[in-house]
């Protein structure tokens, strides 16, 4: 998604999903000062892309950080093997 888009989505049903309160689209923008509406304010990617970056930061602190390059099928049917930088294996299977 190109810089300066706008997520199809409402933006009140692009929340993350989280256990306990004040990790919703609608406080993410209230705590930054981003203007919000449940559905006459488009969000942007980049909004969408700080919230999840702070809903990391917050819920999950332990991410590693790696770049898929290439997803390529396994021989073995519907599973598709990732060439992750730094390396790392893995195999996950079609969705």
């Amino acid at each position: 998604m190109p810089p300066g888009m706008f997520l199809k989505s409402y933006p009140w049903a692009s929340n993350l999903y989280a256990r306990q309160t004040g990790f919703t689209t609608r406080e993410f923008c209230a705590k930054q000062a981003i203007p919000y509406h449940d559905t006459m304010v488009p969000l942007s990617r980049e909004t969408f892309v700080a919230y999840g970056q702070e809903y990391q930061l917050r819920l999950v602190p332990n991410v590693e950080r790696k770049t898929l390059r290439v997803l390529t099928r396994s021989a073995r049917a519907g599973l598709l093997v990732p060439s992750i930088s730094p390396a790392a294996g893995c195999e996950t299977g079609r969705t």
